[in-house]
């Protein structure tokens, strides 16, 4: 979240709900390649 804005980086619950209007417009959230268990979904290993 702090990747957003520098709000984030306070631990306030009320962050999230003052500026939760932004999310889907302002803040928009894509997938990262480089993280996560992505290579087994394009190799089929066969046993």
């Amino acid at each position: 979240m702090g990747d957003f804005a520098k709000e984030f980086d306070q631990k306030n619950g009320n962050n999230v709900g003052r500026l939760h209007e932004q999310f889907g417009r302002k803040f928009i959230v894509l997938p990262n390649p480089m993280y996560g268990d992505w290579e087994g979904a394009i190799f089929v290993v066969e046993s």
